[in-house]
């Protein structure tokens, strides 16, 4: 959603509109995962529909090398693979503890790739599905 005196970005809006000029279930929220978590539960609640767990691959591993950005993320590749892997630490699910991974680490989660250029992809870590063995109790 933008502002309408100077377009700036104000909101993030999921709506699902009914094909008549009419809205039907709609989140509005202050980040793009949660935001979609919020229209997934009001849509389920609507129709009776659960919304499918994350679809990505399951990994399991050990974490080979971590770098924590700028932007909110945390990027790290398993031992025997050149995929990077990207925890959102601005993810209203992410988990303070997350931030403690490292090296080492053996974890198990669930990805979706976003993007891939030049051999090199990118893929979001499922944080519903992110387990570290090593942080576990």
């Amino acid at each position: 959603m933008l502002d309408r005196d100077n377009n700036s970005f104000m909101k993030f809006v999921y709506l699902l509109a009914d094909g008549n000029n009419q809205s039907g279930t709609y989140a509005i929220g202050d980040d793009a995962q949660s935001t979609l978590a919020l229209f997934n539960q009001r849509l389920e609640a609507k129709t009776g529909v659960t919304v499918a767990a994350p679809t990505g691959k399951t990994i399991n591993g050990t974490i080979n090398r971590i770098v924590r950005t700028n932007n909110n993320g945390l990027l790290f590749i398993m031992k025997n693979s050149n995929q990077v892997y990207k925890l959102d630490t601005s993810a209203k699910n992410f988990k303070p503890i997350y931030q403690f991974i490292a090296e080492g680490d053996k974890v198990s989660f669930k990805a979706e790739t976003i993007n891939s250029k030049n051999d090199l992809a990118t893929a979001n870590v499922s944080l519903d599905t992110f387990k570290d063995q090593s942080l576990a109790k």
